[in-house]
């Protein structure tokens, strides 16, 4: 069977432990029909996880029924209240078995990974962050900066350092393994000219899921399993890029790319919209859709949106709110399509999980 004929058919099993799946992808495990999406009026109970980077908060909400009456909040957790001498932002969410990995970083300085209890928001451990060169690798490199988002693959953290333009793995004791960088991403001239801006690093059925905002490398980018051939070189290779060569009008400041059945869908940040695409590069659908009147639901700068059934949840960045919209009532957002708001002040990351 073909990579491609793998890619279109993969889905997030359901047998996969909490431990395997990943914040950008347990949610499409929720759909009721795998091609169609579900009826809303279905959702049922789930939580909400949401990240707020300007409020320095971390937020769990309970949906009794859906999106039919408010959520109640399980939990918040405040970066600011446990760490006021840190000024950084709470950025990407990762369920790693019955804890939450928080990636924090501010934007002059350096960035940090803590832990969260799942069930009651309190911290684990310390802090683990920049600083020494066991998370560096290269000597120039010295601090995390601005990174978006951790995984664990096995016994490793993998962490998109986005000011370092690299995906950096580290080992179970927290020392450098490898980096996928602008010299190791493989022998196509157009990603080591241009490789940049790595903000999201995902593990989807085997394959690394890899988005890039660079000033001239906003990409979608898919990487396999491969022998390295250094001890320090990445056991990855990549196999899909989208668009093939950056253009501006097709994805802008990408964020937070997610599975969907037959594709995948983007946060196309500068380009104010959630897209949706196959793995060709064909368009599904783009939400708002081409035409819609603008009104105060419009969207500015949405940096998360996932698909659960027929809603799409929107992290909506410098609209500062979180939006449930229902697709299935049209592609404009307005009273009709949204079913509940939520301000929230720079909300980045979104994660499902079932009630």
């Amino acid at each position: 069977m073909s990579l491609l004929t793998l890619l279109l058919a993969c889905r997030p099993a359901s047998s996969l432990t909490e431990t395997e799946q990943d914040s950008s992808w347990v949610v499409d495990s929720l759909a009721k029909d795998s091609e169609t999406g579900g009826d809303t009026a279905e959702l049922g109970a789930f939580d909400l996880l949401v990240s707020v980077a300007d409020e320095q908060r971390v937020l769990r909400l309970h949906f009794a029924d859906g999106f039919n009456q408010p959520p109640t909040t399980v939990w918040t957790w405040s970066l600011r209240e446990d760490f006021p001498e840190r000024d950084h932002k709470p950025h990407g969410l990762t369920v790693d078995g019955d804890t939450l990995l928080v990636t924090c970083f501010d934007y002059f300085t350096d960035a940090f990974v803590l832990r969260l209890d799942l069930l009651t928001g309190a911290v684990v451990n310390s802090p683990k962050g920049s600083g020494n060169l066991t998370w560096a690798g290269d000597p120039g490199r010295e601090v995390l900066r601005a990174a978006h988002n951790t995984i664990r693959v096995d016994d490793q953290l993998l962490i998109s350092d986005t000011h370092n333009h690299r995906v950096l793995a580290l080992d179970s004791e927290g020392a450098f393994a490898w980096e996928l960088n602008q010299e190791t991403v493989g022998p196509d001239p157009y990603l080591r000219r241009w490789w940049s801006g790595i903000n999201d690093v995902e593990l989807v059925d085997g394959q690394l899921v890899v988005s890039a905002r660079g000033d001239f490398f906003n990409h979608v980018l898919l990487f396999e399993p491969a022998q390295p051939l250094r001890p320090t070189d990445p056991p990855w290779r990549p196999v899909f890029r989208w668009p093939q060569v950056a253009d501006d009008s097709k994805l802008l400041e990408a964020h937070n790319p997610r599975l969907i059945p037959g594709g995948f869908t983007v946060a196309d940040s500068g380009n104010d919209r959630i897209l949706a695409l196959t793995w060709t590069g064909e368009e599904i659908w783009t939400l708002p859709g081409r035409g819609c009147p603008s009104n105060d639901l419009d969207l500015d700068w949405p940096r998360d949106g996932l698909m659960m059934g027929e809603v799409l949840l929107i992290a909506d960045s410098l609209g500062d709110k979180v939006v449930a919209m229902d697709t299935a009532a049209g592609p404009c957002l307005n009273a009709d399509t949204v079913l509940w708001t939520m301000d929230a002040n720079g909300p980045y990351n979104l994660l499902v999980l079932p009630g």
